[in-house]
């Protein structure tokens, strides 16, 4: 039974995006536990506020705003 490499490549990354948790509703900044805004690319999770990202990154060209999956 031959299968498609593409169709093995798409239900693979359907499994790994189906593993990953999904963004909480109200993210809090993993360090100061205030409203968080940003988070890390590729890592939903590591959500950052205002103060803390610009602390830590200084730039905030390198994360991702929170909730600009709706604005492109």
């Amino acid at each position: 039974m031959s299968v498609n490499p593409k169709e093995e490549e798409l239900e693979e990354s359907n499994e790994s995006l189906a593993l990953q948790p999904a963004p909480r509703k109200d993210p809090k900044c993993i360090v100061c536990s205030a409203k968080a805004e940003y988070c890390m690319r590729g890592l939903p999770k590591n959500t950052y506020c205002t103060e803390c990202a610009e602390a830590y990154f200084g730039l905030l060209d390198y994360l991702d705003k929170l909730g600009n999956s709706q604005e492109s």
